[in-house]
Formats: C-alpha cells, structure tokens, sequence
C-alpha cells in the first residue's frame, strides 16, 4: 500500500462524508424525530412504542443516506487511483473506504451523539412526552451502542470491503492484455431475431 493510500484524502473527503451525512440525519430528525427512534436509548423508545414513520419518508433519507456514502467513498477511491497513476489496489481501496466510514463512527459519536444530543439537546430531537427521561444525558450507552456494536463494526469492515470491490470496476477504460488493446464497452442487449 505504499504510496497509495493518502491520510489527507481520508480526511479531507471523511470530513465531506461528516457534513453531509449530519445535514441529512438532523435534517430528518426535524421533520419527524420518530423516524430515528430506534436510534433513541430503550427508556425512550419503550415511552415511545411502535412508531408510524411515512414510507415516503424512509425512502427519502434511505436514498439520500447510502447514495451520499456511496458517491462520497467512490469518488475518494477514484480520486486516489488518479493521484497514484491511475493504479489503486484493493487493499488501498479497502483501507480508504473503511478509514472514511470509521472516521463517520467517531464523528458520529463525538459530535452527533455526546456533543449535539447529549449536551446541547436541541428542542427538535426531544421526542413530546419524554422531556425529563435519563437516556437523553446518557453519554454510556451512546458510546457502547453506536462505537461497541458489532453493527459499527459490520458496517465500516463489510462497507469497506463492498466499496473497495466497487472501485475495482473502471467501466469504459482501455486495458493492455497481452499487448493489444481491448476496449471495455457495455454488452448490446438486443437480439436478431
């Protein structure tokens, strides 16, 4: 991986990743803080109970959620392969995504969860009805639960393995076999009759 992975890449297109992804979460979360509530600690959920988020809704912030994550470490990986001649192995493309998807684990933890949440708890996040409960200055569970999880984990290992086998296909280039050039295109579809 020498020369191939970039710590200012991860963090300049991390930090992209980190702002986008909290407009869309906060922004979501004031529409409809139901639509989290899963995310909110047991004490509150149990006051809660089963929610009715609109599908529509859930669509929205889905699309928006994994196409900006998606987009955002696809075009980090792309933009690496370019810096480093065009060559990206899969271990540095792997490297990259996870260290991106990890470094959106600690801001969220940091700054979404402890900061934002716990301790400046904005009007917009308190569910009506559970105003005084304790899992809204609960800094313990934020950090067992979004940081220990095993879903953590999952997500930033499985997404990095995913997005780095992602950036192994460069449709529409020209590759060397053998000597001769062959030119990647799409498969026509059509059939003769």
């Amino acid at each position: 991986m020498k020369g191939q992975l970039s710590l200012k890449r991860v963090l300049s297109d991390g930090m992209i990743l980190n702002v986008l992804l909290s407009i869309i979460i906060y922004g979501s979360l004031c529409v409809n803080p139901a639509m989290w509530v899963h995310d909110y600690t047991p004490d509150i959920q149990a006051v809660v109970g089963d929610v009715h988020v609109p599908l529509v809704q859930k669509i929205i912030v889905g699309v928006l959620f994994f196409g900006v994550t998606i987009g955002v470490v696809l075009y980090s990986n792309a933009k690496l392969r370019q810096q480093n001649g065009g060559k990206l192995s899969f271990l540095a493309a792997f490297a990259n995504s996870a260290l991106i998807l990890f470094f959106f684990a600690v801001w969220d933890l940091l700054i979404l969860d402890w900061l934002i949440f716990v301790t400046i708890q904005p009007d917009f996040i308190v569910i009506p009805g559970t105003e005084a409960l304790a899992g809204y200055k609960d800094y313990w569970l934020h950090f067992q639960v979004g940081f220990l999880g095993l879903t953590q984990w999952v997500s930033v290992i499985g997404g990095g393995l995913v997005l780095a086998g992602l950036s192994m296909i460069r449709l529409g280039r020209t590759m060397n076999i053998q000597g001769e050039n062959f030119k990647v295109r799409p498969l026509d579809t059509r059939r003769e009759l």
